[in-house]
């Protein structure tokens, strides 16, 4: 399991998701996937949404391999690559739990998007 934090809550992704979070952050990083990366730059209305990814996808890793322990907090760029990313991941679908990958994406959301925007299911 990997933990993020944001606004005093903890969200746990499981190692499959983490492992696939930080990859398409990384492969968003070194621009690949132009469209995608448009489509939620059109959304959100920042074409710099991006700029936090490869951090976040690097402490993601150093998670996964024990370098580092604890949730990790997100805020500012960081909350921005990874709400958009989350939104992009197809098959998330809703909350199963209040603290999974769809609850994070959707808590993250009040920063980014408006409340009645839809959301990939």
């Amino acid at each position: 399991m990997v933990a993020f934090e944001f606004r005093e809550y903890v969200y746990e992704l499981t190692e499959n998701q983490a492992i696939f979070l930080a990859e398409t952050l990384r492969n968003y990083a070194k621009g690949k996937c132009p469209a995608a990366i448009k489509e939620a730059a059109d959304l959100g209305g920042n074409e710099h949404w991006i700029e936090g990814a490869l951090a976040v996808s690097d402490f993601i890793e150093e998670l996964l391999v024990g370098n580092l322990s604890g949730p990790l907090p997100l805020e500012g760029k960081a909350a921005e690559a990874t709400f958009w990313t989350l939104w992009l991941m197809r098959g998330l679908g809703r909350p199963s739990v209040s603290t999974d990958a769809a609850a994070l994406r959707d808590a993250l959301a009040v920063l980014f998007i408006e409340p009645a925007s839809s959301r990939p299911a």
